[in-house]
């Protein structure tokens, strides 16, 4: 991703709060972005997509994140709106 386009944000979390949540330094900045990310995601600020580039992860290695994290998949009429839309144009298949 562009380094351009991106923001940064810096953190000081003290090290007993690191130690009570069971992480290593070598995680921290991993485990942040993934719970940034579930956050946003289910509270509806991010989609699917967006939570998942913000966690660093692919569509499959997210799903799983929610699955481990037993987290719903959020799917409205609005995503189903858009992947028929989708699909129309992609020519898999011809409604009405």
């Amino acid at each position: 991703m562009d380094m351009e386009k991106q923001a940064t944000v810096k953190l000081n979390i003290p090290a007993e709060v690191v130690r009570a949540a069971g992480l290593r330094r070598a995680e921290l900045h991993r485990e942040v972005l993934e719970r940034l990310a579930l956050s946003f995601y289910a509270d509806g600020t991010l989609s699917f997509g967006q939570a998942a580039r913000l966690a660093g992860l692919d569509y499959w290695a997210f799903s799983d994140l929610l699955a481990r994290k037993k987290m719903l998949y959020r799917y409205d009429v609005e995503d189903l709106e858009s992947d028929l839309q989708n699909a129309k144009e992609l020519g898999l298949f011809n409604v009405g």
